[in-house]
Order: C-alpha cells, then sequence, then structure tokens
C-alpha cells in the first residue's frame, strides 16, 4: 500500500526530505537551486556553487585591476620601439594603479585559479550572473591598451602598406614605410617580415587603414572583443544542439585568462577566425555542410590554422551532406583564390613557406624541452621535420578513426589541435583559444586535457616575471 503522506497534497515531501533529489536543470543548462519546500540541494552542489561564485569574484577583480593598471605598467605593454602615447593608452590611462613583475604575476596567476574554480562549479552556477561577469571582463580588457604583443600593429602596419602606400604587404615588412606613423608600434622582431596573415583579413586592414592609428588599434580591438563574445554564444548554441550542458561550455571559453588577457587584451585576429569558424561548426551540426564548409574556408583565409577542422568536418558529414561539403569548399576557395589573385596577385600563395621561415618559439613545448632537458638550445630543422611528420600522422590516424565512425568529428578536430599545438615550434598563448572552443564541444578527456595544458602555458609565462625580469626557464626572447 502506498504511503499515507503521498497520498496527500504534499505527495512526496516526505520521501525528497529522506532522499534529496539531484538538482533541477534550468534553462541556461546549469543546476539551480531548489528553494521550494520540498528540495533540498546536495552540498557536493552546495560547495560547488560556492566554488563557482568565489572564481566568479577572484576573476572580476584580479582582471579588472589587470585591465586598469595596464597602461601604468610596463612589463604589460607590448615590446615595441616606442611607449604608448596617450590616444593609444585607452581610458584607463588616468588610473594610479600599477603593476611591478610580482603584481602582474599575482593577478595572472588569481586569475587562472578563478577560472578553474569557474570551471569546477560551472553547472550549478546562474546564469545570468556567470554570463554578466564574461561581458564585463571583456569590456574592461578591450578598453585596455594593447597587452604583452604588438600584433595589432602589424595588422594596422600591413594595411596602411597596401591602402595608403601601394606595397604588398606580402612582399615586404613594415620596415618599407618606416616613415608611417604605425611603424614605431611595430614589434622589432617582426619590422622585417612580410605578412603571414589570410588574405581575407589583409582586405579588412586595407579597409581600416584610412581611420588612422589610433582608431584603427581600437577598432581592432573591439572587433576582437565581439568576435570573442560570438564564439561564447556560437559554443552556447552549438552545444545546445549537441545535447552539452551549454553554460560549463560557454564558461570554458569566455573566461579563459588566455582569451581574456592575451586574445582580447592583444586584439588578436584569431579570435575573427575561430569565429567563423565556429559559425562553420554551427552551420554543420544544422545539416547544412556547404554553408558551413564555406564559412572555415573564409576562417583559412582570415589565419590558415582553420584549416585543421576542414577534413574533418568533410569525413563527418555523411552521403548527400558530404557531397554539399565538398562542393561548398570548392567553390568557396576558388572564389576567395580569384578574389586573391585580383586584389594581392601571387604573392599570398607563399603563406606557407613564409610561415615555415618565422617557425620557431622559445615559449613553445618542444623549444622548452630541447633547451631545459636536452640543452641543446632552439628545435634544429631536423628536429622541426621529425615533430611535422609526427603532428601529420596522429592526425591521419584521427581522419581514419572520424571515417570509420569510430570518433565524433568535433571531438577528433579538437584533439588534432591539441597535437599541432603541443609539438608546434612556435606557441603564443593565444594559440590556446583555437583548442578551447572544440574541446567544449567535445569529449570530457579533451576538456581536461584543454585544461591542464591552458595551465601549462600560463606557468610558462608567468616565468616572464620571475625577479629581475629573467626568464629562468631560457624562454625569453633575445633582445636588440
Amino acid at each position: 500500500m502506498a504511503d499515507p503522506v503521498e497520498r496527500n497534497s504534499g505527495r512526496g515531501t516526505l520521501r525528497a526530505m529522506i532522499r534529496p533529489r539531484p538538482p533541477r536543470l534550468g534553462i541556461a543548462g546549469s543546476a539551480v537551486l531548489d528553494v521550494t519546500p520540498g528540495g533540498l540541494v546536495r552540498e557536493a552542489d552546495r560547495a560547488r556553487l560556492r566554488v563557482g561564485i568565489a572564481g566568479l569574484w577572484c576573476l572580476l577583480v584580479a582582471g579588472g585591476a589587470l585591465a586598469l593598471a595596464a597602461p601604468q605598467s610596463p612589463l604589460l605593454a607590448p615590446r615595441s620601439q616606442a611607449a604608448l602615447t596617450p590616444p593609444l593608452a585607452g581610458p584607463f590611462a588616468g588610473s594610479e594603479l600599477a603593476l611591478g613583475a610580482g603584481g602582474s604575476a599575482l593577478l595572472i596567476a588569481a586569475m587562472l585559479a578563478g577560472y578553474l574554480a569557474v570551471v569546477r562549479g560551472a553547472r550549478v552556477l546562474p546564469a545570468g550572473p556567470a554570463l554578466a561577469a564574461v561581458v564585463v571582463l571583456h569590456v574592461a580588457f578591450a578598453l585596455a591598451p594593447p597587452l604583452f604583443s604588438s600584433d595589432v600593429f602589424s595588422y594596422i602596419a600591413y594595411g596602411r602598406m597596401g591602402a595608403l602606400h601601394a606595397i604588398s604587404p606580402y612582399l615586404h615588412g613594415p620596415d618599407a614605410i618606416a616613415g608611417d606613423p604605425s611603424y614605431p608600434f611595430t614589434g622589432l622582431t617582426w619590422v622585417g617580415t612580410s605578412s603571414v596573415y589570410g588574405p581575407l583579413f589583409t582586405l579588412l586592414s586595407y579597409a581600416l587603414a584610412p581611420l588612422g592609428l589610433a582608431a584603427a588599434m581600437w577598432t581592432f580591438k573591439l572587433l576582437s572583443a565581439a568576435a570573442s563574445l560570438a564564439c561564447v554564444a556560437l559554443v552556447w548554441s552549438c552545444a545546445r544542439r549537441r545535447g552539452v550542458a551549454p553554460l560549463p561550455a560557454a564558461l570554458l571559453v569566455g573566461l579563459n585568462p588566455l582569451l581574456l588577457v592575451w586574445a582580447v587584451g592583444g586584439g588578436h585576429n584569431d579570435l575573427l577566425m575561430i569565429a567563423l569558424m565556429l559559425a562553420g561548426v554551427r552551420l554543420a551540426l544544422a545539416r547544412r555542410g556547404g554553408a558551413g564548409a564555406a564559412a572555415i574556408v573564409s576562417a583559412s583565409a582570415m589565419k590558415l590554422s582553420a584549416g585543421i577542422l576542414l577534413p574533418f568536418l568533410a569525413l563527418g558529414m555523411r552521403g548527400e551532406q558530404r557531397r554539399r561539403t565538398l562542393a561548398g569548399a570548392a567553390l568557396t576557395a576558388a572564389a576567395l583564390a580569384l578574389a586573391t589573385l585580383v586584389a594581392f596577385g601571387t604573392a599570398p600563395f607563399g603563406l606557407g613557406s613564409t610561415i615555415g621561415a618565422n617557425a620557431g618559439d622559445w615559449h613553445s613545448i618542444p623549444g622548452l624541452i630541447s633547451r631545459q632537458l636536452l640543452g641543446t638550445g632552439a628545435p634544429s630543422s631536423v628536429q622541426r621535420l621529425c615533430l611535422s611528420l609526427l603532428t601529420l600522422a596522429i592526425c591521419l590516424e584521427l581522419a581514419r578513426r572520424v571515417w570509420r565512425n569510430r570518433t565524433d568529428w568535433i571531438a577528433a578536430a579538437g584533439w588534432a589541435t591539441f597535437w599541432t599545438l603541443l609539438l608546434s615550434p612556435v606557441l603564443a598563448p593565444w594559440y590556446v583559444v583555437w583548442l578551447t572552443p572544440l574541446a567544449a564541444l567535445g569529449d570530457r578527456r579533451l576538456r581536461r586535457v584543454a585544461l591542464a595544458f591552458t595551465v601549462l602555458v600560463v606557468a610558462t609565462r608567468l616565468c616572464d616575471f620571475l625577479p629581475g625580469n629573467v626568464d629562468s626557464l631560457g624562454l625569453r626572447p633575445p633582445t636588440g
């Protein structure tokens, strides 16, 4: 016979008190606290909620302080030939907050700790405050001056070369316009290097050239922040389509310190590339493989790195969708190739050799191993070739697994991206944001690997702030 308590209007109350039910899922896909008289929240979820909220506050306070102090903190500034003038320093230039090596390292470490706490508690965080924190931090780093990297000034210089000086950025470096206002702010390492960016992005930089140096720089910064928020929204939408909790996926991407500090803070074009790439993923998930392939090919015309996703997309489609995917990729590639020929001639088709000639980064994992463990200095050309062949072999095996329907194509593309970054002789910190959206949509192991990789890359960057501003791990580039 049924329990009399359950036959009354308070049916299930006694049973709920004895065996608390799991938290309800809200419309955001995260767990919400059940405050009805008959519902109790598990203590583990309460603990995760406290950890997640603490993480949000840590990110907001540390990130806000870092952005506010950036104009007065030389260690956060890009390593260029000239200091940032007031129009380039941004609205925080009047702040009296300044950071040295210790303070900068402490705030970045606090952001990393807050991020890990948010990821831990993401499933029980309320969506509204969590997403508000994403937006606030994006605005803060969009309004900060360029952080660490002078790449945004390279974008401007390449655009001004073609649009204002009639000099091809694919044949000459910024030193060809040494009298231009953008030249003093371009990094010394790259002043003699021709553009390594795709023709679609170069056309965008041409369009912004007439704005002037300061307006072009702030436009690039705002575009990168908007593209980053678009990435968060697209990850949310893709996660819902795949049956993945969208809030944890969005927070894994949108609150990553490497994205906020280096990618948004630096105004990097990688975010424009990733937004297009994720638009392609979203279209493919809606069974619009042709349009998805077109978006990914367009992303590759921003930066070649997005092309790694295309073969996995094609192999992941079936039947008519695969044919449409291949057709969409071919037609878009042909149209972009024609536009490239008209705008720039044949020079952009040598991008691969230009990128290869500049391969070699003191912050890469192979570089760290060869310098510290092997004591052989930077990876040699033979070592780089072996690493490239190993990366290719791994990617081919992942492609074979997708072809045989043994691995999901998004997860496989994420693993291919991880191994490419891990084994590459070039690893800028913002490159990790190529991985996190795919990890958010992939499998649990890939998400854990992406988190561990984030910790590793942030740790190597914190070495730049060791006493005396000398990188004891040998990761700092030579000066002069």
